[in-house]
């Protein structure tokens, strides 16, 4: 519904200002350069697929699991980028 993808819009959007301000000071970098910036993006929409395909399985997949899976293939994919 508009309702709630307005709603979850917000919390993907704080969620994304609360990952890029950690790793801009894990990184010792400002919060708007294109590191912090990307990470954040990259971990708010590996949490979004994630939960999307949750929802497309009727809630009977383990969001935990798919959030955790998807990172990982981001880290795999940043690290073979490396």
């Amino acid at each position: 519904t508009p309702v709630l993808e307005a709603g979850l819009g917000r919390v993907f959007s704080g969620f994304e200002r609360l990952v890029r301000g950690f790793v801009a000071a894990q990184t010792k970098t400002d919060e708007d350069a294109r590191g912090p910036r990307l990470v954040a993006a990259a971990a708010v929409a590996a949490f979004r697929v994630g939960l999307e395909l949750w929802v497309a399985s009727d809630a009977s997949s383990d969001l935990a699991g798919l959030i955790i899976a998807n990172l990982d293939e981001l880290t795999e994919g940043i690290q073979l980028a490396g």
